[in-house]
């Protein structure tokens, strides 16, 4: 995996790469693999990409990983995008929360988390709103 991962950021150098999805790793590290090789796993990923001048985004499905490994990919990765539903019924939004991204914290509040409404549909993505949402009401 490393190879071809590997292979491939040599070919675009300074481009974004995306692993769709890390959590399609589970089945492989919880059958062979100790849980901490999933942390080592996307650690490599990172060096590699960051070796290459290169973006690595990598998605993974929360519900399917435990606590430790939400911890363990939150503490590889530079930036932690949640996204999640917020409303109910017919007056759902979807949202993003941004959990980690040091250059963000630098302009906003850094002990908490901040959640913006979301537009998305076929064409786009766009933040329709940057106004913080209490997680009170999440």
């Amino acid at each position: 995996m490393f190879r071809r991962f590997d292979d491939l950021i040599e070919e675009v150098p300074g481009e974004i790469a995306i692993v769709d999805s890390i959590s399609d790793f589970l089945p492989i590290t919880s059958k062979f693999l100790d849980p901490m090789d999933l942390y080592f796993i996307s650690q490599t990923l990172c060096h590699v990409a960051a070796e290459s001048n290169s973006i690595l985004i990598a998605g993974a499905d929360s519900e399917l990983l435990t606590e430790r490994e939400r911890a363990l990919l939150k503490r590889t990765f530079e930036g932690v995008l949640n996204f999640g539903w917020f409303g109910q019924g017919s007056q759902q939004r979807r949202t993003m929360t941004v959990t980690k991204f040091p250059e963000f914290w630098r302009e906003a509040d850094p002990n908490g988390r901040v959640t913006f409404d979301l537009d998305i549909d076929r064409d786009r993505f766009g933040i329709s709103s940057t106004e913080k949402i209490p997680p009170s009401k999440l």
